[in-house]
């Protein structure tokens, strides 16, 4: 399930970002079918409820001022309600909330989204924000029984996922079409890209303790500088901060190719001090990822996490986040014979792959909510080493360390009816990487600034600019601006964004060595220009959503990595086209929605991008029955004909007995995958719940070299002692 937008009309005076998944072509055939019949009408007449609102924190530099969530215990009906995952009562309590005195006209944002604070999240309002963003909540993922977070992401709108060798093989996410390490990935404030490959591995990130993923679109280097040339993924977990009291959560399930899966999970909070520790372990037999043989490759994931927090003094709060990522797996080889192509073969090749993230932020929000500054340090270490029976033994390592100062001040002019936000940033980065025994270093300062305005409640601005001072490339000034205009009595909202991008080589690329593959170290940054604009329509008073965006992005001085080494490609590459995204809730309990994807990737060689779908779309059903006890979720995903790389064999090193490969276009054939999950409470503390992956039993290809899995079950059982904090609460 994906989120997506709502101006707002008809359901109070603040836009929002909604949950929004799915089939645009055949939503929007069912829509027009049904308005035109009066059918939808009558029953969206009889539909208590609205979209539920999101909100959006890693599309700015400004962070939100930190709020507690409220004491108060809900009422037994917004239990339910929020259990649903809807209710009209909450929404038009939280336009309320936002509408208060002061909220329009003090000094300072106090809180931009108080109905969202109430459920634990921060940040704006999507309608103060021109970027292209799309949010998954962990109440959708949880729904859709979603176990790595790549495949939460599949088919968004601009996302497309390819994952090779099996459940434990290295898995992409590209945005608008760019390459996977042209995304920058954050945990908690942390930025995991592996400094080796500059890009992070997806099948590392397991689900467990997510609380929403922000997919933000454009050129974002104006705010984050290298990797973020296409987007930003933005992944949010729990902390334990909320009300008081303690909740303990423990899953487990067991299913096709061998899988055993747990997840447990602790947090407490007495108002002064917070935490929550959780784990994640997960094991596949597997399936022989080969085309021919009968080697299972199995995987083993684990993920181990920690963050907590202490608030001293009112406004000063000083927090921590720790996460290791493990992964072991086998893999085949890759071989083929002279004259013929190369494919996966099975082998005794494995890999092994340890990621530790570690972040420290001391954070100071003044009294009146004027200024706020704070103080962020992070570590990320990475290791990978791939024992390869054709190339060898590759053994990596990637160090990256972060300090930033930012500061932020809030103000108003009241004459002009408008409030602003000034934000500051200092950061040095210094990176290390080490590889066949050797140690190279880089790093960089960069400096930002970003300004935001919001006009007459109704026009919303942001610029930012950033400045990078490296001490290995020449230096690099990136920019970003932004626009959203919300016309509630129109149910619209243009919105529109541009800016330029920035990506250093990876430091394998420069340094590293493996097989035949040579280092370059005089390769260039890569460069980009991109812009979006957009409209979006609400309709049935916040019920039903609908948005269309075109974008554009240029690449220049592209790297292209092969077997042998990188170099910068000459010329520009070129990437645009249109996103479309609606969802409807029906009646209270029945949402459907859906995406469509039309992507033109090409690459500087006038050639289409390898593993870039032309055509991609999503449709999700959500239904929940028994007054909340009972959920069904049904997902279905297309993926469009797609071009990838084949590799030819054209002959054989005689001493090394490594393989010459001649790159060759191949095509990926289009495929649905069906996806059928549901879930019931035998008590408000114990679920069951089951699924069915690829439920046609599709064959398919992500990558043209490696087999998929067919039809697979899974089932399980979820307990939780969440009643506790209320027991606590309420004493």
């Amino acid at each position: 399930m994906m989120a997506f937008f709502d101006t707002g009309a008809g359901a109070g005076k603040t836009a929002r970002i909604f949950p929004l998944a799915g089939g645009a072509g055949v939503f929007a055939a069912a829509l027009y079918f049904s308005a035109s019949t009066g059918v939808l009408a009558q029953q969206v007449e009889q539909a208590p409820a609205v979209l539920p609102p999101i909100v959006v924190e890693g599309a700015t530099l400004a962070k939100p001022i930190a709020k507690a969530a409220p004491k108060k215990k809900p009422e037994p009906e917004q239990e339910q309600s929020q259990d649903q995952g809807s209710s009209s009562k909450k929404a038009q309590s939280a336009a309320t909330a936002e509408g208060e005195p002061g909220a329009g006209s003090g000094a300072v944002e106090i809180d931009q989204n108080a109905g969202a604070a109430s459920q634990g999240a921060t940040g704006f309002d999507r309608e103060t924000l021109g970027t292209s963003v799309t949010v998954v909540t962990g109440q959708e993922i949880e729904k859709q029984q979603v176990r790595n977070a790549a495949d939460a992401l599949r088919a968004l709108p601009g996302v497309q996922v390819s994952r090779g060798a099996g459940f434990g093989g290295i898995t992409d996410v590209r945005i608008r079409g760019a390459e996977a390490n042209h995304t920058l990935v954050l945990v908690d404030g942390i930025a995991v890209n592996d400094p080796t490959t500059g890009s992070f591995d997806f099948s590392n990130l397991l689900t467990e303790g997510i609380e929403r993923i922000e997919v933000i679109r454009g050129p974002q280097s104006g705010l984050y500088g290298s990797n973020a040339l296409a987007g930003v993924v933005n992944v949010i977990t729990t902390d334990g901060r909320g009300k008081p009291g303690a909740s303990a959560t423990a899953r487990t399930e067991f299913g096709g190719y061998g899988t055993r899966d747990v997840a447990t999970r602790a947090s407490a909070s007495n108002g002064t001090a917070w935490f929550s520790v959780g784990q994640h372990w997960r094991e596949v037999a597997g399936f022989n990822v080969a085309a021919v043989g009968n080697e299972d490759d199995p995987v083993r994931f684990s993920q181990l996490t920690a963050r907590g927090g202490v608030e001293p003094i009112d406004g000063l709060v000083v927090d921590f986040s720790i996460r290791k990522f493990s992964k072991s797996a086998a893999r085949d080889g890759y071989d083929g014979p002279d004259g013929g192509f190369a494919g996966a073969f099975d082998d005794a090749s494995s890999f092994t792959s340890d990621v530790l993230a570690t972040g420290l932020n001391v954070r100071y929000d003044s009294r009146d909510g004027s200024f706020t500054h704070l103080v962020r340090l992070s570590r990320l270490a990475s290791s990978v080493v791939d024992k390869d029976v054709v190339f060898g033994i590759s053994d990596n390592e990637g160090i990256a360390n972060r300090y930033a100062y930012l500061a932020t001040w809030r103000f108003a002019t009241p004459g002009l009816a408008a409030k602003h936000s000034l934000t500051s940033l200092v950061e040095q980065q210094d990176d290390r990487f080490i590889g066949n025994g050797r140690s190279h270093e880089r790093g960089q300062l960069a400096f930002a600034g970003e300004w935001r305005g919001e006009f007459a409640d109704r026009l919303s601005l942001t610029g930012s600019v950033r400045h990078d001072d490296s001490d290995s490339f020449d230096d690099v000034t990136t920019w970003r601006a932004s626009a959203s205009l919300a016309l509630r009595e129109l149910g619209l909202r243009p919105h529109a964004s541009v800016g330029t991008g920035v990506k250093l080589p990876t430091m394998f690329e420069q340094f590293g060595q493996f097989g035949l593959f040579l280092p370059n170290p005089s390769l260039q940054a890569e460069k980009s220009f991109g812009w979006d604009a957009g409209v979006e329509l609400t309709l049935f008073g916040g019920r039903a959503i609908v948005d269309v965006t075109y974008f554009e992005q240029d690449l220049e001085n592209k790297i292209r990595t092969t077997f042998t080494g990188a170099i910068n490609l000459p010329g520009i590459s070129t990437r645009d086209g249109v996103e479309v995204a609606a969802r409807l809730r029906v009646v209270d309990g029945v949402t459907v929605g859906g995406s469509y994807t039309w992507l033109d990737a090409i690459d500087a060689d006038g050639q289409e991008e390898a593993r870039r779908a032309r055509h991609a779309a999503r449709f999700d059903l959500d239904y929940v029955f028994a007054e909340g006890r009972g959920n069904l979720n049904v997902a279905a995903l297309y993926n469009g004909r797609a071009r990838d790389d084949g590799f030819f064999v054209l002959f054989h090193d005689p001493v090394f007995g490594y393989p010459a490969l001649d790159q060759r276009n191949v095509y990926l054939d289009p495929y649905w995958l069906l996806t059928v999950a549901a879930s019931y409470k035998l008590t408000p503390n114990v679920e069951l719940f089951g699924r069915v992956e690829n439920a046609l039993d599709t064959e398919y290809r992500e990558q043209v070299d490696y087999a998929t899995p067919g039809i697979t079950a899974f089932g399980g059982v979820r307990v939780s002692l969440d009643a506790l904090a209320d027991r606590v609460s309420s004493k």
